[in-house]
């Protein structure tokens, strides 16, 4: 299997390239600055298309992202709807990491995979355009398969890559995934 993670320098990212490697997977990380692997700014789109074609990945797992300060937006929402774009165009299945800071933590028990988001914070609100972007990116009638994984303070190692990827590849649907 070939996996392409953007935002490979990251520290989600890297375990994630170190985890894919080990279990034998072909795995490219990318990097906005130095650091290892493709160099790629997600919020380039002709980039990101050119990265996609030359990866030809089986599965994109999305982990770039930048919470705060000048070009967050950019990079969280646009960049993620560059690389769900280019994952359709591509015909790859899209993992995208996303996070519980989409909620507001007021509904008095555990959140579905269903419930409406509702952020409070310009991170939550960004992350939540972003899980948008990706349901969005393959049109109508046909969205591409994906998955948006909302992460908080608890996931583990190693089945979290092993939980997530039988989902993605196994279901070539649509889906929302809260890990509690």
């Amino acid at each position: 299997m070939r996996l392409l993670v953007t935002g490979g320098s990251g520290y989600l990212g890297r375990e994630l390239v170190r985890q894919a490697a080990a279990a034998g997977c072909r795995v490219t990380g990318t990097s906005l600055t130095a650091g290892g692997g493709l160099r790629l700014d997600v919020r380039d789109p002709a980039a990101v298309r050119d990265a996609v074609a030359a990866e030809r990945p089986d599965v994109i797992i999305h982990t770039a992202y930048r919470q705060d300060g000048e070009g967050a937006w950019l990079t969280t929402v646009d960049g993620t709807a560059n690389v769900a774009r280019a994952a359709a165009g591509a015909g790859a299945r899209l993992l995208h990491l996303s996070t519980d800071v989409v909620f507001d933590g007021r509904l008095g028990r555990p959140y579905r995979e269903d419930d409406r988001p509702t952020p409070v914070t310009d991170y939550g609100r960004a992350k939540a355009r972003a899980e948008a972007a990706v349901s969005e990116a393959g049109g109508a009638p046909r969205p591409i398969p994906h998955l948006a994984s909302r992460i908080g303070e608890s996931y583990r190692w190693p089945s979290f890559l092993d939980d997530h990827y039988d989902t993605v590849y196994a279901n070539g649907s649509s889906a929302v995934y809260h890990r509690p």
